[in-house]
């Protein structure tokens, strides 16, 4: 399961996790992607968060910025 989280700019993706701003959850990568490029504006911006901890955003893809812990 992908989760798709908000956070405003100046919080870190790692405390928007915790926080559990949760949106939306998905399956499939490219419906996450295609999420948070609808989610995202200028004061907030959507990530996903995929099941080994690497965050998708709008800027790229960035591995183990969250520690998934089940």
């Amino acid at each position: 399961m992908i989760g798709i989280y908000e956070r405003s700019l100046c919080q870190s993706y790692a405390s928007a996790y915790r926080q559990g701003i949760l949106i939306a959850k998905t399956d499939d990568e490219a419906e996450a992607l295609s999420i948070v490029e609808s989610l995202t504006d200028d004061s907030y911006q959507c990530f996903a968060l995929l099941e080994d901890g690497t965050v998708l955003d709008l800027q790229g893809r960035f591995p183990g910025c969250v520690e998934v812990v089940e």
